[in-house]
């Protein structure tokens, strides 16, 4: 069963990768993965292609055996992994919890090598990953310190395993967009008035226009290089 699995797929960039795959039709299920069961439900009521839901966190340590459980019994066809549950805070590292520092690195650190662990034992020939990694992966970030630092691993990981699965001939990319009007991540970061007071906000692009720079097509063309889209966008 050709089958795509999707983080952090309730809402934004990870709703909308879910979108435009069941729009190109390529797939027989695509399995789902948030905190928020009662947003996968709806989005599964408003896409043709079959969602297997799972409404759990991802350092939940139970969900990644449940998932081992269900791919060691049905063997799908692993054709994309998206790794796009994550989240950020805008702070100083002095005004930062460190339990909300370690949890943020568990998130958009571990949870990505945990999933592509499970997945690529499934994924043949022409299969890919795409890693939401971010433009604050690209240089140190002042005030976004621990989560620049979280999306520079996401885009060294990306480049390292995509040269280690060139001989399986599958791709992984890591998609590094800038601010993105779209989504909950600006509120959830405490972001909204600084990024305005920094005339950052008319470069906000929705996440439609992300995905189609960056082309949900990786299943049956996937890119071989990675991929960074910032701002050149709007011009």
């Amino acid at each position: 069963m050709r089958t795509a699995v999707v983080t952090g797929a309730s809402s934004g960039l990870g709703r909308e990768f879910v979108k435009q795959l069941s729009e190109e039709g390529k797939l027989d299920e695509i399995w789902v993965i948030a905190r928020r069961r009662e947003k996968l439900e709806e989005l599964a009521s408003s896409v043709k292609t079959p969602l297997r839901i799972f409404g759990a966190s991802l350092d939940d340590e139970g969900l990644y055996g449940l998932l081992s459980v269900l791919m060691e019994r049905e063997k799908p066809d692993i054709r994309l992994l998206i790794n796009n549950a994550g989240r950020g805070t805008m702070t100083t590292l002095d005004e930062e919890t460190t339990e909300d520092a370690v949890s943020m690195i568990g998130l958009n650190c571990q949870a990505p090598v945990k999933m592509m662990k499970l997945c690529l034992p499934y994924m043949k020939e022409g299969a890919g990953i795409i890693n939401v990694a971010s433009v604050a992966g690209l240089l140190p970030l002042p005030d976004l310190a621990v989560y620049g630092a979280t999306k520079a691993f996401l885009l060294s990981l990306s480049q390292a395993v995509n040269e280690e699965m060139k001989e399986r001939n599958i791709h992984v990319m890591a998609l590094c967009p800038y601010w993105i009007k779209d989504t909950e991540f600006i509120g959830k970061a405490g972001a909204e008035g600084r990024i305005s007071e920094k005339g950052c906000g008319s470069f906000c692009l929705p996440c439609s226009m992300i995905l189609s720079a960056s082309s949900t097509s990786h299943i049956s063309r996937p890119p071989h290089l990675i991929k960074r889209y910032s701002v050149t966008l709007t011009e």
